[in-house]
């Protein structure tokens, strides 16, 4: 089984049902992947989903369904205190938030799944690691 490290792009896209989240899902589909988040994951998705109800016309009833699709997946979640010491060390070329992604990634040797076009084009360029964009 292979280690997936999905961003909260990628899995926002999942729960929110878009033509990106079918890419996600097929990934996810057949039980061929470990997917693995850090505890970040958690509140992005939420920060995600309430910007949606602002901007769009996405009900509070759809949010909370996609809040609980978030919660059935099967994913393993990590802290964070392991992953600082990388997340600095990679200050140069990513966010901290996105450090914590590819810190993870890293660790695990997994491959990291996102739909950020920026996180993946500096993943490629800055890491070893496997990136797959979305």
């Amino acid at each position: 089984m292979s280690v997936l490290v999905a961003d909260s792009s990628a899995i926002c896209e999942y729960v929110l049902q878009t033509e990106q989240g079918a890419r996600v899902s097929s990934l996810l589909r057949g039980g061929e992947h470990d997917l693995h988040v850090p505890h970040l994951c958690d509140v992005e998705l939420v920060s995600a989903i309430r910007r949606f109800l602002f901007q769009s016309d996405m009900d509070r009833h759809r949010a909370l369904e996609a809040l609980q699709d978030y919660v059935d997946l099967p994913i393993t979640r990590h802290a964070h205190v392991e992953l600082m010491p990388r997340a600095l060390g990679l200050r140069f070329n990513f966010t901290a938030s996105d450090a914590m992604y590819v810190a993870l990634a890293e660790l695990l040797e997994g491959t990291l799944l996102t739909a950020d076009r920026s996180l993946a084009r500096a993943a490629a360029a800055h890491t070893s690691l496997l990136v797959e964009e979305v």
